[in-house]
């Protein structure tokens, strides 16, 4: 019943100690942040982390005093229940360490995962924004920065400026302190190195994505540039085929012009053919006939014997058959005396140009 007794009031102390060693702790991660506020705000900030300061430290006065006396009230008791307390320590203490370090591995593998799939990882948060955290976030960002200074592969140690601890069983040496935030830290870095991991997963359906609509892009300026290429060669073909046709069109016109002025050409050699054979026979010499001489507009001279009788109309059907005369269906040309110089008309008879004469001399005038 004694042993009944002590042990219920070894418990007792024990609850009592347990319940002041958390307000302790509390008070302690508090400081701690505090700390951090401290140095990661500007002038202005120091003041308010200051006296923030001074009442956590007042706080953990109070706090030590009490757990000082729960001390005292179960050092008597301390035979029975020294063992379950250092059991509860040790184990608290051990899980606390084993969570801190599964993180830290996790996000270790998180962070190789993302460099070999080209990722780069972003930097923990700035001091500057811890102002506007809570005390938590604040310090979680803290250990943040710690950490990631020292690398996704660095070795949990306890922090130096932390209040925030677990004290091993004797006089209360802060020689072995573990910082409490470190698992939280590690947690939300490892939170923040998963999603870039998330997104490095992704980033291989994103690219194949990004190809194919580079791909469609390219394939549809292929093909408005093809088409574009193909209706200016249509646009020249078809120029080219005008041309064609216009060029056809001009040289049929011109064989058509040729073989019109050649058809016109053998009317006027067949006409003039005909004129010569219509002529009369040149008379012999005598008292009735008269010699003219024609000179043609090249400078060639001419000559045939006419009746007297005989008109100047018969002397021009002679000249129309002469090569040197152009051909035509009207007469270019008119004959002319040379001396008076007057035009000879189709109806005047020879005997009044030879005027007694035996021979005259004409000569031949263009007219167009």
């Amino acid at each position: 019943m004694t042993f009944n007794s002590a042990a219920a009031a070894q418990l007792l102390a024990e609850q009592q100690s347990e319940t002041h060693t958390k307000e302790l702790l509390d008070t302690s991660f508090k400081y701690d942040v505090a700390e951090t506020e401290l140095v990661a705000t500007n002038e202005g900030g120091k003041v308010n982390g200051e006296i923030q300061k001074n009442d956590l430290e007042t706080e953990m006065h109070s706090l030590e005093t009490k757990l000082s006396g729960s001390k005292a009230n179960k050092s008597g008791n301390r035979a029975v229940g020294s063992l379950i307390s250092e059991s509860n320590y040790v184990e608290q203490h051990r899980r606390w360490v084993e969570k801190a370090q599964q993180d830290v591995n996790e996000a270790a593998v998180a962070a190789a995962v993302c460099k070999s799939n080209g990722l780069v990882l972003n930097e923990a948060p700035s001091p500057a924004s811890d102002s506007k955290r809570t005390l938590p976030e604040a310090a979680a960002a803290a250990g943040i920065r710690s950490v990631a200074a020292a690398g996704p592969t660095a070795t949990l140690k306890p922090s130096a400026s932390s209040s925030s601890l677990v004290r091993s069983k004797g006089t209360g040496s802060s020689s072995n302190m573990i910082p409490l935030a470190v698992a939280q830290e590690a947690n939300e870095r490892q939170q923040q190195w998963l999603q870039q991991l998330q997104h490095g997963l992704d980033a291989p359906e994103r690219a194949r994505a990004t190809a194919l609509d580079q791909e469609r892009a390219l394939r549809r300026e292929q093909d408005d540039e093809y088409h574009k290429a193909l209706e200016e060669d249509m646009n020249r073909l078809k120029e080219a085929e005008a041309l064609r046709a216009s060029e056809q069109a001009k040289e049929e016109e011109e064989k058509r012009r040729k073989a019109a002025a050649e058809a016109h050409l053998t009317r006027l050699k067949a006409a003039r053919e005909e004129a010569r054979t219509a002529l009369r026979g040149e008379p012999e010499e005598s008292a009735s006939t008269l010699l003219v001489r024609v000179r043609l507009p090249s400078g060639a001279q001419q000559q045939r014997r006419f009746i007297l009788a005989d008109q100047v109309s018969e002397v021009e059907a002679w000249v129309d058959t002469l090569e040197e005369i152009p051909l035509g269906e009207e007469r270019s040309w008119r004959m002319m005396t040379s001396f008076p110089r007057a035009v000879l008309g189709s109806s005047v008879t020879l005997q009044e140009v030879a005027d007694g004469s035996t021979a005259v001399a004409l000569f031949i005038e263009l007219t167009s």
